[in-house]
């Protein structure tokens, strides 16, 4: 019984087609220079890693916030009768002397 099935028919039409194709290899040179490269390690660098600099800014920073928060929450006068006087106080706080 033939198939007939179209696709079944490209596909067998495709792969016999074309030759398999080789895998490339590099030079033996570059092969030595690849691993030489490898084997030495990472490559030391001089300059500044600024993501891990600006990292310790902001988590510093953030410490900072709370602490001028906390700070302000400590000489409030009193309990206030809502949330937004309490906001207000604290940012009148921290902005004035």
């Amino acid at each position: 019984m033939k198939n007939t099935d179209p696709l079944e028919r490209l596909l067998r039409a495709a792969a016999a087609a074309w030759p398999a194709a080789e895998e490339p290899r590099l030079s033996l040179t570059t092969e030595a220079r690849i691993l030489r490269v490898w084997r030495r390690g990472p490559v030391e660098r001089d300059d500044v890693d600024w993501l891990r600099m600006f990292r310790r800014g902001l988590a510093f920073a953030g410490i900072i916030a709370l602490a001028v928060v906390a700070l302000s929450v400590n000489r409030m006068p009193g309990r206030s009768a809502d949330v937004y006087t309490t906001a207000n106080a604290i940012a009148n706080l921290a902005v004035l002397p």
